[in-house]
Order: C-alpha cells, then structure tokens, then sequence
C-alpha cells in the first residue's frame, strides 16, 4: 500500500459511550425502552463505557498500531435540549489524546443517534432539521476542526431511513410510507449540505463525505461484459428501494442528480427541485457483502453452504476488489473502505482467549482483495475495520460481536480476540505479513 495509508478502526457513539447520565436522550434510548424492540431488552446505558475507559480503549489501539480511527460525535450529548451546549469536551480530549498517540481522528457527525428533544419537536422530517443539524455540526466543527481535517457528516442515510423511518426494526421505528420516506431523503441531503458548508466554513482544506453502504455486485468471471453488468447492477435502481449506491452517490460524488432514479421512486421528484449536494472530496464506502453477476445481468445461484456470517451475510470478499474499482472509476476520487467486518457469535474459550477464526480469515480475504485493486491503480485511501470493540448492535442488543476485541458487557473486561492479533500483524508489516507468509500479492 502507498505512504500515508490509513490503518484503522471504525466505532460509533451510541454503540460504544455509555455514559447516558451525562448526555441527552436520543430515539434509541425511547427505542430500546420499548417491548420487544431490542434483543433480550438490552439497553446501551452503559454497554462498553467507552466514555469512562477510553483511556483503556486507546491502549488497545495503541498497541495494535494503528494510525487512523473514525469515531462518531453524539450530537444528544453535544445538544442535550436544544441551543444548550453539552459536552463537547469528551471529544475535545478524545482528538487530542489520539493524535498524541500518532493516530488520526476522523470524526462522524451523525451515526444515528437523532435527539429526542429534535423528534419530539418536529422530527426528521420537520423544515428545521437541516438549520439544527447545521447548528450542531458548526458546533462540534468550531471545537475540533483546528486538529481534525476529515469528516462524514453521516453514516449510511439508507440505513437510518430505510430501516428506522420507513421500516421499524431501527429507531424510531415510524413505518412511513414512500412519500413521507422520499422527504426524508429530501431532509438528508439538505442536512448534509449544511453541515459540509459549516465545516468548511471552519477549515477550507476540510475533507468531507457520507458514508455510503450497499451491495457490490462483483463480476462472476473476468469477462468484460460480467463486469459491465456487475458495474450496472452496482449503480442501477431496479426495485423501489433504498439500497442501491446509486441513488446516494451520484448527488454526493458525482455532483448531479440521475433522473432515471424517477423512473423506479417517483416520489423523489421534489429532491430533483432542490440544488444538487456539495460534492464530496472522498469515498467513503461500508462494505458488507454484495452478489455475483453474470455477463446477462442475473445472479449468480449461490451454491448450498455458501458461508455467511451470524446476520446470514453472504461472504464476498470480492467487494473489496470490485467496489474501490467501481467508485474511482466512476468518480475519479479516492476510496477509503470505512467499514468492513463481520457479525460472530464469539465466547471466551476454556483458556481465557477468544478464538475467531472466521472472522479472521474475513479480515485477510478482503485485505488481500483490497490490495488487489490498489495493485491495479485504484487510489486506496484506507481501511478502517469494524469495529474495535464488541458493542450494542442496535436491534440484536448484545448477542452479535463484531470487535476486534471482546467486551464482558457485564465487567467491562477487554481480551482481543485472534484477529485483532492477526489484524496487528497486517498494520505493524505494512503487508509485509502476507509476503513471508504466502507469497506475493495477487
């Protein structure tokens, strides 16, 4: 990988903070209080305590040798009530702490965690939201954008949406139906050009993007025409949906709206009134999983004991080849993989360590595709693994791990798990690891 690549871990507020006394309530709290929303009716009150063992948690890093970490600003702990000013200082001394420590902060704006003061004063939807999510923004931008110089202004709009607006198996959990769901898309793009302007506002040389997270379709042979279709898959809207990346990614990083999205969500017509986005300066991409296509456009069958992992996800290491491809390719910009990871079902095995061989033969299948692309000229700009830490996993509360590290969510214990160590080894060598082990790259 080229200099300055970007070794690192991605982590969220809510998942991972704890520390609700101290810090307003936001719609996962009200979520979570509620019967059957969560898994076991687990709450993230305290869940890591990352708010009181970050110093323990910065260790960890520390030793794994990093120097790149996303982490996401609590906008109910910045703003517990609305126009008050809450504990920016957490976060104050998070940045300094990681760049005394030689890594690089990256900082997240909005990882899902809506204000309850916000929800129940107007909602998502209301038309103040883009003036308050701007207001927020400037704020934390005001306090760190002297040492911070990349942000998202937020993680996966179709998730928040698609899963928490007009689905409920996320916060607040509304069910709305495609028009109210087409004005929160509205609503998204409006916040995310306030907040990029606010940031830029504080540090012009400020890089800014979103997060984007969908399926890679990944080419079922080396055939042109398979990677064609797997590049028109990738981008195109078949069903009415949100989970496709091209419905996100044309406004933000290709600075244009692609009318054809109209043809599958009328509805969106309003968003097509509104100016364009500011474009980003990066990609930003959370990979998961994605399908195999063939040179006709269909899917390949899945062969009977496919590996997925806890959630059921196919495993494609392939995404991490084929969707930096597809990105540079279309956009010009540099990439950087986000997130990347799997959900386990991990324990503490009868000699105190936590053995996760599956998730560290995840981690080195997608690392070596990864360095195939950036072998092929694709301009990697990083990989951030999810997560460090085993947290709260929204709907599944605490029954799927995905840390680098086991959490005893009972007595806070820390144990990195094999494939924190493996994931060191492929940090600390610069991908040396994998030339004495198995031979050259691909």
């Amino acid at each position: 990988m080229r200099e300055g690549f970007l070794w690192g871990v991605a982590t969220s507020a809510h998942q991972t903070e704890g520390a609700r006394d101290l810090r307003g309530d936001s719609i996962w709290d009200r979520f979570s209080e509620t019967p059957g929303k969560i898994a076991d009716g687990y709450r993230a009150d305290v869940g890591c305590d990352h708010y009181h063992r970050w110093r323990e948690d910065l260790a960890l890093m520390k030793e794994l040798g990093i120097n790149s970490t996303r982490f996401s600003v609590s906008w109910p702990r910045v703003e517990p009530r609305e126009g008050v000013v809450g504990d920016l200082e957490f976060y104050d001394r998070l940045v300094d702490a990681y760049l005394e420590a030689g890594i690089d902060p990256m900082v997240n704006l909005f990882h899902w965690d809506f204000p309850l003061w916000a929800e129940d004063d107007g909602g998502w939807n209301d038309p103040r939201t883009p003036e308050r999510f701007g207001r927020y923004a400037r704020q934390v931008a005001q306090k760190l954008g002297d040492r911070v110089s990349r942000w998202l202004t937020f993680n996966e709009p179709n998730c928040f949406i698609g899963d928490g607006l007009m689905g409920t198996v996320h916060a607040p959990g509304h069910g709305w139906d495609w028009d109210a769901g087409a004005l929160a898309v509205r609503t998204f793009f409006r916040c995310h050009k306030e907040a990029a302007a606010a940031i830029r506002e504080r540090r012009a040389d400020a890089h800014v993007s979103v997060a984007l997270t969908g399926p890679v379709w990944c080419p079922a042979d080396e055939t042109e025409g398979s990677i064609e279709a797997a590049r028109a898959k990738t981008f195109g809207i078949e069903q009415k949906n949100l989970w496709t990346f091209g419905l996100w990614s044309e406004p933000l990083l290709g600075g244009r709206w692609d009318r054809l999205v109209l043809n599958v969500i009328p509805e969106l017509e309003e968003c097509f009134n509104d100016d364009p986005p500011l474009p980003a300066d990066f990609v930003s991409l959370n990979l998961y999983s994605g399908g195999y296509v063939n040179t006709d456009g269909t899917e390949k069958v899945k062969s009977p004991g496919f590996p997925v992992t806890a959630f059921h996800w196919p495993v494609t290491p392939e995404i991490a080849r084929w969707g930096p491809v597809f990105f540079h390719e279309r956009y010009g910009l540099e990439v950087l993989v986000g997130e990347n990871g799997m959900a386990g079902l991990d324990w503490v095995s009868h000699d105190g360590t936590v053995q996760d061989p599956a998730r560290t033969d995840f981690l080195e299948r997608h690392l070596l595709e990864l360095a195939r692309a950036a072998r092929a000229g694709i301009p990697i700009l990083g990989y951030h693994h999810w997560t460090l830490l085993d947290n709260f996993e929204w709907q599944e509360g605490f029954r799927k791990r995905f840390g680098l590290v086991f959490v005893d969510f009972e007595t806070g214990e820390r144990i990195p798990k094999q494939s924190y160590l493996t994931y060191r080894l492929h940090v600390r060598h610069r991908w040396g690891w994998w030339h004495s082990r198995k031979g050259p790259l691909p």
